[in-house]
């Protein structure tokens, strides 16, 4: 019906085709707010039903009310932190190692999300196929990053790294404070900058490596649930960058992709274990920081009915479905 910035209304179509006998909402409005703390309040004043996300200690505290309840559902999104593998120091492949073993995993998901994640193991998110159990995981390991960093010619760091993420996501924000702690006992120094999405998207595209980012974090979720959704998207050659935000060229990644999408119809089995092999090779080359499989939370007021999360369909509320109980 309307939109703006601030909010989307939607009407119910009369003529849809399943009707609307039962207790259909006739309007659904969509509303941005990017203050958590007003959303809390709406949601606890009954203003608004539902919301997409809150910082972890709010959704803790709002477990506590009779009146809130929260949906956890896996999910098929995953968090990555592309290096810019075409400038110093990320065009090293030890560096890109070290700096892998410097992330502190384990903290990030016991203190962050409160248990509400877990680590990744490649790219593709458990539950999906083509995801696989065997893939090496880095972990946190301060002195495996520093014997790597020596090899690679920084024995006492002292670079400096720029990080990019999304303004306004506390998640990634105080993700990046804990990351910034651990580098700086290796002498490096990272520079956190929170950036609406566009103008960092455009920075890692620039035409000069030099300018852009040194890290660029930011979720993936399915276009359609399949390996080839992140693999193709974010690891193969392009020839223009889209979402290869690590501008990693790899040929026999490449190949191994193609030929997977080729038989993934026919051939599951086979599909599955090229892009296993494709998963292999970038975890090897540390390509990016394989950082989080998200739980969704979705924090919603217990009069509201009907609501069912798909992983397949991220962030996507399916409103002919709801309805309110008094």
């Amino acid at each position: 019906e309307s939109y703006t910035k601030a909010e989307l209304v939607m009407t119910k179509f009369d003529d849809y085709l399943r009707g609307w006998n039962g207790k259909h909402f006739d309007k659904a409005i969509i509303k941005s707010v990017p203050e958590a703390s007003t959303a809390r309040q709406m949601l606890e004043s009954g203003e608004v039903d539902i919301l997409d996300d809150l910082p972890m200690e709010m959704i803790k505290a709002l477990e506590k009310n009779p009146n809130i309840e929260i949906v956890r559902t896996p999910s098929f999104q995953n968090l990555l932190g592309f290096f810019n593998t075409k400038k110093a120091p990320f065009d090293n492949k030890l560096v890109r190692q070290a700096i892998s073993y410097a992330f502190p995993y384990d903290d990030v998901i016991k203190y962050i999300w409160k248990g509400n994640a877990t680590q990744s193991k490649g790219t593709i998110p458990k539950g999906l196929w083509g995801h696989c159990e065997d893939i090496f995981q880095y972990t946190h390991n301060i002195e495996k990053a520093r014997e790597l960093l020596t090899k690679a010619g920084y024995p006492n760091g002292g670079f400096k790294l720029t990080l990019t993420y999304n303004s306004g996501d506390e998640h990634e924000r105080k993700t990046a404070e804990l990351f910034k702690a651990e580098l700086a006992k290796l002498k490096i120094d990272l520079d956190i900058r929170g950036m609406p999405w566009d103008p960092q998207w455009a920075l890692a595209r620039a035409t000069n490596p030099e300018d852009r980012q040194d890290v660029f974090v930011m979720y993936w979720w399915p276009d359609y649930p399949d390996p080839l959704s992140w693999l193709l998207s974010m690891f193969h050659s392009e020839d223009e960058i889209v979402f290869n935000l690590g501008n990693y060229y790899n040929k026999e990644v490449d190949n191994l992709i193609d030929e997977a999408s080729q038989i993934a119809g026919i051939d599951r089995d086979k599909a599955t274990r090229l892009y296993c092999d494709a998963q292999r090779i970038l975890a090897d080359n540390a390509v990016t920081l394989f950082v989080w499989d998200q739980m969704y939370l979705r924090i919603k007021r217990v009069s509201l009915k009907g609501y069912n999360d798909n992983p397949a369909y991220p962030h996507v509320v399916f409103f002919y479905d709801l309805y309110r109980e008094k």
